[in-house]
């Protein structure tokens, strides 16, 4: 779908290159050959391979959980029950906000090369909070009995991605009527992209023989890579004023970047009713991949993959995909 829609308008463009409106081509090219564009924008996003680690997350604390726990109530019946409280939800990363610069040259009234920067960025927080309340009885033994509470919370817990691009571009413009312009364009140019994944969970549980524990952990890996940006697509241009133009365009924009690398971070910090407890930390830098990973107990099977810098084994190599629709509005200053 990408490579089709980017095939057909580099085709489109370059026809209006050869094939020029005629009365325009014999205008001239006009006194203003220069012209300074601002824009920004709304983005639709979706980092696939990123937001796989929402996918994971949720299906881990749903397998060691709920899943678990919904298993041994339909084996045990009556001696064995819980209830589960959610508040809250992890949120994948969906949108983003372009923001650009362009300086265009006019080649004629109808063809223009540009050289711009771009760049999008999203932070995307969240929260999500989990309590379970256990109760087992063992109907062999009339002297066990248990019942505990737990709580599980995520917060923060955030996805990051930031990509900027140096391109260079052709336009093409038609021109409508004394204040309105329509034009098509094509840009290309290297995508450096960064993203990273940070997430604080707390721990928390306590029975009814009053033992308790409380584990806090602190998870953060980062990535840099590198790739390519082509941007495509049609805008309105308005002249509002002598030598300013506003203009709203929207097209596709392809971009992906690979070879991620970069550090990451984890510390736990532990204690309990008995002991004052330990806290450990490590670090590491390494390349991005796609883990696979596996579950497989009692209560069930699952497997899948997730975004990770920490581990040396790999299903398959990372991508940040931050291609997507995209609709911009700017203002024009020629000179």
């Amino acid at each position: 779908m990408k490579n089709n829609i980017l095939f057909l308008s580099l085709i489109l463009l370059v026809c209006c290159c050869f094939f020029q409106v005629p009365h325009l081509c014999a205008a001239g090219t006009g006194g203003n050959k220069f012209q300074l564009e601002l824009y920004g924008g709304f983005s639709m996003l979706n980092p696939r391979d990123l937001n796989q680690r929402v996918d994971y997350d949720k299906i881990y604390e749903e397998f060691y959980h709920e899943r678990q726990y919904r298993f041994y109530n339909s084996w045990l019946g009556d001696n064995f029950t819980y209830s589960t409280q959610v508040e809250g939800k992890l949120k994948k990363i969906k949108n983003a906000l372009p923001l650009g610069l362009r300086l265009k040259y006019s080649l004629n009234p109808s063809l223009s090369v540009s050289i711009g920067f771009k760049y999008l960025s999203k932070r995307q927080d969240s929260r999500v909070a989990y309590r379970y309340d256990v109760r087992s009885l063992n109907p062999d033994d009339l002297f066990y009995y248990d019942e505990f509470s737990a709580s599980s919370e995520s917060s923060p817990y955030s996805l990051f991605v930031k990509g900027y691009a140096p391109m260079l571009g052709i336009h093409y413009k038609i021109k409508v009527n004394r204040f309105l312009d329509l034009e098509a364009y094509v840009t290309a140019g290297p995508l450096f992209a960064e993203c990273s994944y940070a997430r604080q969970q707390r721990y928390y549980e306590l029975n009814s023989y009053d033992y308790w524990y409380e584990q806090n952990v602190s998870y953060e890996i980062k990535g840099k890579g590198k790739g390519a940006a082509v941007d495509t697509g049609i805008r309105i241009n308005l002249e509002a004023i002598k030598n300013i133009d506003l203009f709203i365009e929207c097209g596709y924009v392809f971009q992906e970047a690979v070879n991620f690398s970069g550090p990451g971070s984890k510390e736990t910090v532990y204690h309990d009713v008995n002991s004052s407890g330990y806290t450990a930390s490590t670090s590491w830098e390494g390349a991005w991949d796609m883990i696979r990973w596996e579950f497989n107990r009692p209560w069930g099977y699952l497997n899948g993959n997730f975004p990770s810098n920490e581990y040396g084994t790999n299903y398959k190599g990372f991508v940040l995909d931050l291609s997507g629709f995209q609709v911009r509005m700017g203002i024009s200053y020629k000179f």
